[in-house]
Parts: C-alpha cells; sequence; structure tokens
C-alpha cells in the first residue's frame, strides 16, 4: 500500500522518500484525500511551502470523502501549517484526542498547535501523551528535546537529544537540541559539532546546519564568516526547492550586511527573500531590515501586510515592526503604546527586546532591566524566534549588554560586570563598538573576570 508505505517513511523523517510514495498513492486515487493531505505536510518539512499549500487545497476538496477522525486530522494540520490559525487547530486537535484518546498522532499535533500557539505546557504534556501511546516514536522523542529547548531546559533537552541520538543517529532535528544546549552551555566546539553531526543526515539536516553554523558564527560576532557559509549555502537550498532555506538564509545574510554596514546588500537579499516566500517570518525580517536600513516605507509595508493577517503572531509582528519604527523616529511613548498592543495579542522575545531598548532610552533602568532579564530568561526561544526550528541564536547577540547596561545604571555593579564579561568573551570582533564600550565598562567598573574588586 503506497500510503502506508509514505506514512511509515514519514514517521522515520525520510521525506524524499515519502513523498515518492504519496505520489503513487494519489496517482492511483486522485480522490485520496489523506495522501494528498501527507504529500502536502512532507513538502513543508521539506521547504516547499507554495507544493504544499497547493496539496492543501486539493486535499480539503475531498474532506466529504474522509471519516471524521481523518477530516479533523486534515482540517488540524491545514490550520496549523497552512493558514496559521493556532488557536483553530489546537480547538481541532482537542476534539480528535476527545473522541479518538489512542490517536497517537492527534495528541502529537495538538502538541505541535498548542507549541505554536505559544501554550508550551500543554505542547510538553501533549507530547508525552503521544510518546506514551507510542513510546519507540523518534519523532515523539526528538519534539520532546525541541520542546524543553524552547523553555528553556537546556540539560534536559540535551539528554533527550542524546538519548535518541543513541537510538537513531541520523535523526537530524536531536542534534538541533544538542547544538543550543551547548551554546546556553557557552560550549561552541561542542556546538559547531552537533551542527557537523547533523549536516551529516538528511537533506533537511544539511540545509539546517549550514543555517546553524552560520548563525552561530554571526552570534559570536564572526560576520565574515557567517557571511561565505551563507552564501554558500543558499545555491544548494535554491537547487532542491527548498524556498524556506533560501530565503531564510537570505534573511540571515541579510542581517550580517546590515552588521558589516552594507544597507544596499542587505535590502537586495530582504527583497530577494519576499520573492521567494512571503510568510510572517520573511515579512517581519524583511522589515526589520528595511527599518535599520533607513528604508521606513518598505518597512511600514509589511507592518501594515502583517497587521492585517488572520494570525495574532502575525499581528503582533506587525506591531512589532511599529515598535521599532517609532523608537528609530525618537517617539517613545508610541513605541511602548506599540509594544504593549503586541504583547496582548502574542508574548513575543522580540517585544520584550524593542521594549527594553525603548526604556533605555527613556532612562527607566528598572523598566528596562526587567526586559532585558526577560528576553535572557528566554534564551529558549531565541535559539528559534519564529517557533520553526531554524536557528537564530545571532539575534540575541548583545542581549547581554544591554542587560548589563541596565544593571550599570542601577547601581548592581557586580552583575553588570558578569553581564559585560559574559558579552565580551563570547564576542569575536574586539573593535565592535558595543565590545568597545562593555570593555570600557568594566575598566571602569574596577572588577575583574572572576568578580573580585
Amino acid at each position: 500500500n503506497y500510503y502506508l508505505t509514505a506514512q511509515a517513511l514519514s514517521l522515520e523523517q525520510n521525506f524524499e522518500g515519502a513523498i515518492e510514495y504519496y505520489q503513487k498513492a494519489v496517482a492511483e486515487d486522485p480522490e485520496f484525500g489523506r495522501a494528498w493531505s501527507g504529500l502536502a505536510l512532507t513538502e513543508f518539512e521539506l521547504g516547499r511551502e507554495l507544493e504544499a499549500e497547493q496539496h492543501y487545497r486539493t486535499a480539503l476538496q475531498h474532506l466529504g470523502k474522509m471519516t471524521e477522525r481523518e477530516r479533523l486530522r486534515t482540517m488540524g494540520t491545514y490550520y496549523a501549517l497552512s493558514n496559521e490559525n493556532y488557536p483553530q487547530a489546537v480547538d481541532t486537535y482537542r476534539e480528535l484526542t476527545g473522541k479518538f484518546p489512542a490517536d497517537d498522532a492527534g495528541f502529537n499535533n495538538l502538541a505541535v498547535s498548542a507549541f505554536l500557539n505559544r501554550q508550551f505546557d500543554e505542547a510538553f504534556r501533549a507530547g508525552q501523551q503521544a510518546l506514551q501511546i507510542f513510546p519507540r516514536s523518534s519523532l515523539y522523542q526528538g519534539n520532546l528535546a525541541l520542546y524543553a529547548m524552547y523553555a528553556g531546559e537546556f540539560e534536559e533537552a540535551r539528554q533527550r537529544a542524546e538519548q535518541l541520538i543513541e537510538q537513531q543517529p541520523e535523526y537530524a532535528m536531536a542534534y538541533l537540541a544538542l547544538a543550543s544546549a551547548a551554546i546556553a552551555a557557552e560550549d561552541y566546539a561542542a556546538a559547531e559539532a552537533a551542527y557537523g553531526r547533523m549536516g551529516q543526515t538528511d537533506a533537511r539536516g544539511r540545509s539546517i546546519a549550514a543555517l546553524g553554523l552560520a548563525d552561530l558564527a554571526a552570534y559570536r560576532g564572526d560576520l565574515a564568516g557567517a557571511a561565505i557559509q551563507l552564501r554558500e549555502a543558499i545555491p544548494i537550498d535554491e537547487a532542491a526547492g527548498n524556498a524556506r532555506g533560501a530565503s531564510t538564509k537570505r534573511l540571515a545574510l541579510a542581517k550580517v550586511l546590515l552588521d558589516q554596514g552594507d544597507p544596499m546588500g542587505a535590502v537586495a537579499e530582504a527583497n530577494a527573500a519576499l520573492a521567494e516566500q512571503t510568510n510572517t517570518r520573511t515579512r517581519f525580517q524583511a522589515g526589520y531590515i528595511f527599518a535599520y536600513a533607513g528604508e521606513t516605507a518598505l518597512a511600514e509595508r509589511q507592518a501594515r501586510e502583517l497587521r492585517t493577517q488572520l494570525a495574532k503572531e502575525s499581528r503582533a509582528y506587525g506591531y512589532a515592526l511599529d515598535t521599532l519604527l517609532a523608537y528609530q523616529a525618537g517617539d517613545y511613548p508610541t513605541a511602548i503604546d506599540h509594544a504593549v498592543r503586541g504583547v496582548e495579542l502574542a508574548d513575543l522575545w522580540w517585544l520584550r527586546y524593542l521594549t527594553g531598548q525603548t526604556y533605555i532610552q527613556m532612562n527607566m533602568y528598572a523598566e528596562a532591566f526587567a526586559e532585558f532579564g526577560r528576553c535572557r530568561a528566554r534564551l529558549g526561544e531565541a535559539a528559534a524566534l519564529f517557533l520553526d526550528d531554524l536557528p537564530t541564536w545571532a539575534f540575541s547577540y548583545d542581549v547581554d549588554y544591554w542587560l548589563g547596561r541596565t544593571q550599570e545604571s542601577l547601581g548592581m555593579q557586580q552583575e553588570a560586570n558578569d553581564s559585560f564579561l559574559r558579552f565580551i568573551e563570547r564576542a569575536q570582533t574586539p573593535e565592535a563598538d558595543t565590545v568597545v564600550d562593555a570593555q570600557e565598562r568594566v575598566t571602569r567598573l574596577g572588577r575583574n573576570p572572576a568578580g573580585g574588586s
């Protein structure tokens, strides 16, 4: 049976093999809605979002021929991945698991949907239920490792990832949790090794590992190295038809170019990414690049587009761009207003970061300290800010610097010293303005690296 073979391959994360058998299933029966849905999900996993959307629409045409269980599964996946309607996806999978309590895939999809809806506790509970029903599932084990990573429980993420790798060393996503745990522990050699092993798994693993290595380089301030790695990786994704991988790397390259003082190059890469995809992540990151490059009108356009979306998270990212634009215009009270409206929709790490910077400009250091403290406590989210398992540590590059600034202003000299030193020790570009400033502040504080006077 082509469909059953495709399902088995998909559970093993063999997505290319699964696609072959899903295609055979729909060729044999063009009205096989669940096969179209499986094909869509598999294409999505490989970053082929346009193809996935087309297949989902075909699957929806055949809802009337599905059983109730099949219909709920199909609709839930469509809401979560194609429509980004995460609350509706959660409700659909709650209904599914309530009616079919032995459906391990239903609990797994409930976990994923709750996670995307930022209901992390429910995600972990549902993920555990899926694993209890099917304890041998590598997918469910891997997901629990990633949930622990996003929750900032890096040691648990490491342990779960290592256990899975012992059983199935070719399981790509386990290495993402392993690399992130190493980065959080400041063991960058171990993180590079984890990404190196991830790159030896499959096409998806190679794509994410390439992004991860470049992201790690940028996180440590090695912008030139990050740019080289990204430029080498983009054509590989394009040749594989991985639009998500290519556009994500273009956006990462745009930020690197911006940080290197090349705003025109950054804008060109952001526009190229938008030509490939227009999802929430792409619109927000492109708007971020446009704003910092001085292309205010282009940034405002992306903010408007995001604020018209159904998904609360998309609208929250629109308000995040509004916050950034008001901040750049020096209108700090309006920036705070936009941030508050955004957090009411989705408590994004980004909004906390931007709010912290805004409070610093207003000399409201206690408020800024609280915001940057939240950012540091939520580094698990910073590992992949868009909850899509695509590394973004580089965006939290200077959190310790800003946290140190607030601590210093509040008279917390020892804590400020420690924050500045964490930042200095990680950065590989001692000539960077923020690094130089951090070094000068440590000197003024009169503390040594051990924390003594």
